[in-house]
């Protein structure tokens, strides 16, 4: 580099605060940009990490996250679900308690509980979704297991019962 032989005039000082204004902003951005993406990052991490399913929808009821879990009990690519809508990729849980539940979770502003069985998978499963004004974050259990156990239990009561009935 060469040497000047005078100090800057007040044109090129403005030049350079603003230079260097413009490159401090814009580094500050892609500070900002990249912590964000590792929230986003560790975020995502986490919920891959947790047992239940779990799957967040937007306000127009499209998909904006789908878990590794819930993509297996759902019997779909987790990739294929984001921003498709819910009731269009799952029209069985139409008029059923998934959408009654989830609706009134959304107009209420408060968290839903229920069990559900979801013909088209065999699927029973309880569901939590809490709701925020961006959409809804729903976590499911497979709990298909568990009611298979419970109706075959009910079974031997009745039979049981029946017998008694009959020894009477």
């Amino acid at each position: 580099p060469e040497r000047r032989d005078r100090p800057f005039d007040e044109s090129e000082r403005l030049f350079v605060e603003l230079l260097a204004d413009w490159l401090g902003r814009a580094l500050e951005r892609r500070v900002a940009r990249e912590e964000r993406e590792a929230a986003v990052d560790r975020f995502e991490e986490t919920l891959e990490r947790i047992d239940d399913a779990f799957f967040a929808l937007d306000d127009d009821w499209r998909f904006t996250y789908v878990n590794e879990r819930a993509a297996a009990l759902l019997e779909r690519d987790p990739d294929e679900l984001l921003g498709a809508d819910v009731w269009a990729e799952f029209p069985a849980a139409i008029g059923e308690e998934y959408e009654t539940n989830y609706r009134r979770a959304m107009e209420t502003q408060e968290s839903v509980s229920f069990e559900s069985y979801y013909e088209p998978l065999d699927l029973w499963t309880e569901v939590t979704a809490y709701p925020s004004p961006d959409g809804l974050s729903v976590f499911f259990a497979d709990v298909t297991d568990r009611k298979r156990r419970e109706r075959v239990l009910e079974r031997l009561l009745g039979t049981v019962e029946g017998i008694q009935r009959a020894d009477g």
